[in-house]
């Protein structure tokens, strides 16, 4: 199905959020047939990028910048990523995250493939080579929020729950493994390991698959990997895919699912659209995975 995947970064402290789409085909050959032709974007004079669609003539949406079908994670990455991991090495944190409709290709930009890096992999072999010029460490967290709003450690293998804590204005996650990291192959086994750990365990006594937030950190230290030699970081969150509320679906829990996993969407829209125009209360406290984004978002 056809659909339009957005991401949204910080990307230093004068600006609050950068809103970017990726324009995707019906398909994974689409590149074989051309260029989508039922949105159109257009540039405006201010830097502006507004997107339609052909179905919905009436409906605008305004981005930063629009990157089209045949654009590569790589493009993307240097672009918008890359900028965010040295600013991390000055005490910049940053997040980006993917969202969209289910199966729009939000992993795929994220976690890539051994064939097809995502902008983590990336941005994490950077990490790496900045680190050793500087004398740093490197360390990584990964963790799920499910529509219940249960958080666990991806990490490790029996993937215990972790608790969300908030302590003189910073997030503290109790029980979260940080696993140092010192290669591209290290991190790529760890990161591999945990999301197909994940796909298991949700695949596990489920006729389908459950569905759910995925969070990676990366933690950049001094010397020790405490909290006090903590420089910055950076943080990838995977939102669960939107999916149309007016779908029927075959199960109770499966509808209960959806809803909640649409609402945490709609707060994610509500926090940024409340950012964007300076309102003076933003509905970080709503959802689970939001409340974990407060601290690298609000400012």
């Amino acid at each position: 199905m056809a659909s339009t995947q957005f991401g949204f970064t910080r990307s230093n402290p004068g600006r609050k959020l950068r809103v970017v789409a990726k324009i995707r085909g019906f398909s994974d050959q689409d590149s074989n047939f051309g260029t989508v032709d039922w949105v159109s974007v257009n540039t405006e004079n201010s830097g502006d990028v507004t997107i339609s669609f052909k179905e919905q003539s009436s409906s605008q949406y305004s981005v930063d910048y629009c990157y089209k079908e045949h654009e590569d994670n790589e493009s993307i990455y240097i672009r918008e990523v890359k900028p965010l991991v040295s600013a991390a090495f000055e005490g910049i944190n940053s997040t980006i995250i993917a969202h969209g409709a289910r199966g729009s290709g939000k992993t795929q930009l994220l976690q890539g493939s051994s064939e097809r890096p995502g902008l983590a992999v990336f941005a994490i072999s950077e990490f790496l080579s900045m680190a050793e010029k500087n004398g740093k460490s490197i360390a990584v967290s990964f963790y799920e929020v499910d529509h219940q709003d249960h958080a666990v450690d991806l990490l490790n293998p029996e993937q215990p729950p972790i608790s969300v804590l908030e302590d003189h204005g910073r997030i503290q996650f109790k029980g979260l493994t940080q696993t140092p990291v010192k290669s591209i192959a290290e991190f790529q086994n760890l990161y591999i390991t945990a999301c197909s750990s994940h796909k298991a365990a949700t695949q596990k006594g489920f006729e389908r698959v459950r569905r759910s937030h995925m969070g990676l950190i990366v933690h950049v230290f001094s010397q020790n990997e405490t909290v006090d030699g903590l420089v910055g970081k950076m943080t990838f969150v995977d939102m669960a895919g939107y999916e149309d509320a007016r779908r029927k679906s075959s199960d109770a829990s499966g509808h209960i699912e959806n809803k909640q996993i649409n609402k945490s969407i709609y707060t994610l829209l509500n926090v940024c659209h409340a950012l964007s125009t300076n309102e003076s209360r933003v509905p970080f406290r709503e959802n689970l995975i939001i409340f974990i984004l407060q601290f690298v978002i609000k400012f």
